[in-house]
């Protein structure tokens, strides 16, 4: 299989689903600002919450760093310089 044909490397993977477990946590949070403050999700959340977001912000944005620095795909190469004439 060539390069151009080849898919997104792992670590976009890693972030995209960094991404999503975030989003869903914050999804969490605020339906919990609805519901009953002494809900199980509620009590968690409310101990447990801060460190979560943290902690998926820290991995998606080192996994979202690391996946772009380690981009090998044509359009992530650098272009020849120009030639000269003259």
């Amino acid at each position: 299989m060539t390069a151009s044909r080849r898919g997104p490397s792992i670590l976009y993977h890693i972030a995209a689903g960094a991404a999503t477990l975030f989003i869903l946590t914050v999804l969490a949070m605020l339906t919990t600002a609805l519901s009953d403050p002494d809900g199980p999700l509620n009590r968690w959340l409310n101990r447990y919450g801060t460190s979560l977001i943290l902690g998926e912000i820290a991995l998606l944005a080192i996994s979202t760093w690391a996946a772009l620095t380690r981009d090998q795909s044509p359009a992530a190469q650098k272009p020849p310089p120009p030639e000269r004439r003259g």
